[in-house]
C-alpha cells in the first residue's frame, strides 16, 4: 500500500531499492534482521489490540503481524501483488490487493484498522483519502492502531537516523503534524514514543 516518495535520485534509488525488497521472503528476512524480530511492535500490538473480533491490516506487506492474531478475524491488504502472493502462501488466505482509498468492506466492519509503518511512505493529499474510507470501515467503538517512525531528526540516536535516513519512504512526520491528520477524522485517545532496534517509533490510538 505504498507511494515512495524520493527527495534525490529518484529512478536510481527506486530502482535498487525495490530490486532488493521486491521478494516477499528477501523482504521478510531483511526486516526482522534489522527490527531485532519486530519485538518492540509486537510488544505494542499485543498490549494496546486484543486477540477477538474483526481485524484490518492495512499496508500489510508480507502479512508478517498476522501470526499475532489466532483468534481474531484478521484480513491484510497490500498494494503489492507479490507481497499478497507471499502472504498468502505462508499465513494462509487473509490477505487481498487493495487499494486502501477505495477499499471493498462494508461499512463500520472493524473492531480495529492496524497501520504498521505505512504513513511515512505516503502524502498528506493520499493519507486523507485513506482515513477517510478507514472511518467509514471502521465500527463506532472501534480503534485506529498507528505505529510509525518519527521524523529523521528526531530519531534518538545516530545509528537510529542513519538506519531511517535509508528508508523508502521519505514522508516521516511529527506527531504534530500526524495530529493535524488525524484531527479531522479521528480521535488521539493514547500517544507513546518507543525506541525498536533499528528506529524510534510512534504509537497513535485514535477512537471515531
Amino acid at each position: 500500500m505504498t507511494t515512495f516518495l524520493y527527495k534525490r535520485n529518484l529512478g536510481k534509488r527506486k530502482g535498487y531499492i525495490d530490486g532488493v525488497f521486491g521478494s516477499g521472503r528477501v523482504m521478510e528476512w531483511i526486516r526482522i534482521l534489522m527490527n531485532n524480530n519486530f519485538r518492540v511492535i509486537k510488544k505494542t500490538i499485543k498490549e494496546n489490540c486484543n486477540d477477538e473480533g474483526n481485524v484490518l491490516d492495512i499496508g500489510c506487506g508480507t502479512g508478517y503481524f498476522s501470526r499475532l492474531f489466532n483468534n481474531a478475524n484478521y484480513v491484510g491488504i497490500d498494494n503489492s501483488d507479490k507481497y499478497i502472493k507471499f502472504a498468502n502462501t505462508k499465513y494462509g488466505g487473509k490477505f487481498f490487493v487493495m487499494d486502501a482509498n477505495k477499499m471493498d468492506f462494508k461499512k463500520e466492519n472493524f473492531d480495529v484498522v492496524l497501520m504498521i509503518s505505512f504513513l511515512h511512505h505516503l502524502s498528506d493529499r493520499e493519507l486523507k483519502g485513506i482515513f477517510n474510507d478507514v472511518k467509514r470501515v471502521l465500527k463506532k467503538n472501534g480503534k485506529l492502531i498507528i505505529i510509525d517512525p518519527v521524523p529523521v531528526n528526531e530519531q534518538s540516536n545516530f545509528i537510529r537516523r542513519f538506519i531511517f535516513s535509508h528508508d523508502r519512504g521519505c514522508c516521516g512526520r511529527s506527531k504534530e503534524q500526524i495530529s493535524r491528520l488525524l484531527e479531522n477524522y479521528f480521535k488521539i485517545e493514547k500517544y507513546e514514543v518507543r525506541n525498536s532496534l533499528s528506529c524510534t517509533l510512534q504509537l497513535f490510538i485514535c477512537g471515531i
